[in-house]
């Protein structure tokens, strides 16, 4: 399956100059690590709504709304950090052959930690690939991902205006 997220990107691009300029702060190294910890948080948010790691647990997954809403906020922070790199590979194809979930995430762990180190563009490409095979693994329509993006966005811009 063919992605092509330069339209996000370019989306993304607008709100983090925002947020820089409202909150009187430069791109640096510094914002590049939280970025990194936040992309961190909102694999570990979204992984505690699938419940998939819960083996003690007989609770359902959460609501396949509240799981897009955590998958998009991964997006957000990864991309962020695609255009921190100057990242611009945008047409990617990605797998839709099943694979456990379990290993794509701690793939995707492994492959973040390597990546606040060394910065390597394929490295991030891999993140990005990876973190797109578990939306198609959970069925998120490339559609209602970007258009779940496009929404998160603006209430975004709404959060800075409003000193979220």
């Amino acid at each position: 399956m063919k992605i092509d997220l330069r339209n996000i990107s370019e989306k993304q691009k607008i709100l983090d100059k925002y947020i820089l300029e409202r909150n009187n702060l430069e791109e640096n190294e510094e914002i590049f690590d939280k970025k990194i910890i936040a992309l961190f948080v909102e694999l570990g948010e979204f992984a505690n709504e699938l419940k998939f790691f819960k083996y003690w647990s007989k609770k359902e997954k959460s609501a396949d709304e509240i799981i897009l809403d955590e998958f998009v906020d991964i997006i957000h922070f990864l991309i962020s950090i695609a255009n921190n790199l100057n990242y611009n590979d945008w047409k990617l194809e990605i797998s839709t052959e099943n694979k456990k979930i379990e290993l794509i995430f701690l793939e995707i762990i492994n492959l973040i930690t390597i990546l606040q180190k060394n910065k390597d563009k394929k490295i991030l490409k891999e993140i990005i690939i990876k973190v797109l095979e578990i939306g198609i693994i959970y069925n998120f329509k490339i559609e209602k991902i970007f258009d779940s993006y496009q929404l998160k966005n603006e209430i975004n811009f709404v959060r800075q205006n409003t000193n979220y």
